[in-house]
């Protein structure tokens, strides 16, 4: 996996929520119930833990794992088997370090979250072993802190759709949203953003999964207020589409938030 793309998230919504909200539930490992947000926090000498969660044939699963809510600690990292113990699924810093967002396609049954900090995954995911057998080890130079989990079925964007991201000039709060597209044929859509006047503008990526492959990448929109890109996509393939606070942007006014609005539609 990349280690780095130009985004960033603290949050990874697929709804287009750029926060998560009163929904999360008590730390700690255990089953998680799709949609629903658990809390916990990674340490030095509990640097590892398992979520199982239910899904069935063919539904499609998006799991984010991210730092908790203005804090900057964690590093987070995840690794998803099936009940086989063969990894489906894995992410570290899918949004730029704020974040691991990670999304396949269920066969049905159980499956199971394994989440550590980037530190481990990069001691191990090189030792082609299953993640069973990974040296979970606690390593005291890895960025530990609390994190928030879910997994969810995704809603899709599809011409007609519209969503919004919010993003957010203080540095504890950055974070972006992802969108899921997952065309059942070839297509060509349009990619429409509309952003207010303000300091603070988005940087906007669309990326094919699983391997983070840049489709296209909009790192500075500061004197664009809208636009459309014609995309040609793939049958059957997942993209994210993905909105950030730009590289570029950096407001004075540390409260400062703007909601940009992004939608589909078939080619123009």
């Amino acid at each position: 996996m990349r280690k780095c793309i130009a985004v960033s998230l603290m949050a990874v919504w697929a709804a287009g929520l750029a926060l998560p909200g009163p929904t999360v539930r008590a730390q700690g490992s255990g089953a998680l119930t799709l949609g629903e947000w658990v809390e916990g926090e990674l340490t030095e000498t509990a640097c590892t833990t398992n979520f199982t969660f239910q899904a069935n044939d063919g539904d499609l699963i998006l799991v984010e794992f991210l730092r908790k809510t203005g804090t900057m600690d964690l590093d987070p990292a995840m690794v998803i088997t099936d009940s086989a113990g063969t990894t489906v699924a894995e992410a570290d810093d899918t949004l730029a370090g704020f974040g691991a967002s990670a999304i396949f396609e269920a066969t049905g049954g159980d499956y199971t979250v394994t989440i550590m900090p980037s530190t481990i995954y990069f001691n191990n995911i090189f030792s082609d072993v299953p993640v069973a057998d990974w040296d979970m080890t606690c390593p005291s130079d890895a960025a530990y802190g609390e994190y928030m989990l879910r997994a969810s079925i995704p809603e899709l964007l599809v011409p007609g759709s519209t969503a919004t991201a919010t993003i957010y000039a203080a540095y504890e709060m950055e974070g972006s949203s992802v969108f899921v597209l997952h065309p059942d044929a070839a297509v060509t859509w349009g990619i429409h953003f509309e952003q207010p006047a303000s300091e603070l503008r988005a940087g906007i990526d669309l990326m094919k999964m699983p391997d983070e492959e840049t489709i296209f990448s909009l790192t500075d929109t500061l004197n664009t207020r809208s636009g459309t890109l014609n995309v040609d996509l793939e049958a059957g393939q997942i993209y994210f589409l993905v909105v950030s606070k730009s590289f570029y942007s950096y407001p004075f006014d540390e409260t400062l938030t703007t909601d940009v609005t992004m939608s589909v539609s078939e080619a123009q």
